[in-house]
């Protein structure tokens, strides 16, 4: 944990008086991740219990919705949405870990994103849709979910 030597920490202007409330602790490299109000952060100190900036991990985090239709018979969307501009990538695999087809694999601006997967030539049966994303600050995230073919 985090050593405060008598002082609390200050998260967006608010004074966080315990330290189990926001489990902060300091990795090896004296960064100081933690959790509050849902959120996590990666927190950086100057000197030894001041708090100079305050990164958000959250914002980084895209979000993966469901296929549809799923199952489906031929063509399906895959739809996600991107906060921050990233490198994306969006690749298909199926039920033996093959990699079956990559979708998307270049840089976007922060929106809203549907690409269609068209499975017409891949047989039917389960396959999985792994997105994963490299932002400028070299902060990373992977999704992966599963959907259903069915000929």
């Amino acid at each position: 944990m985090w050593p405060l030597n008598g002082d609390a920490p200050y998260i967006f202007g608010e004074n966080v008086t315990g330290i189990d409330n926001i489990g902060l602790f300091e990795n090896d490299r004296g960064e100081i991740i933690g959790t509050h109000t849902g959120q996590i952060y990666k927190l950086f100190k100057s000197g030894s219990t001041s708090i100079s900036s305050l990164y958000d991990f959250a914002s980084h985090k895209p979000e993966l919705d469901n296929n549809y239709p799923n199952p489906f018979s031929s063509v399906t969307t895959i739809g996600y949405q991107l906060h921050k501009p990233c490198k994306v990538t969006l690749k298909i695999y199926n039920s033996l870990g093959q990699e079956v087809s990559t979708l998307v694999d270049q840089f976007q601006e922060a929106g809203s994103y549907n690409i269609q997967w068209d499975a017409k030539s891949n047989a039917s049966g389960l396959y999985f849709y792994h997105l994963k994303t490299e932002y400028p600050d070299n902060i990373k995230s992977e999704e992966v979910k599963k959907m259903l073919l069915l000929k």
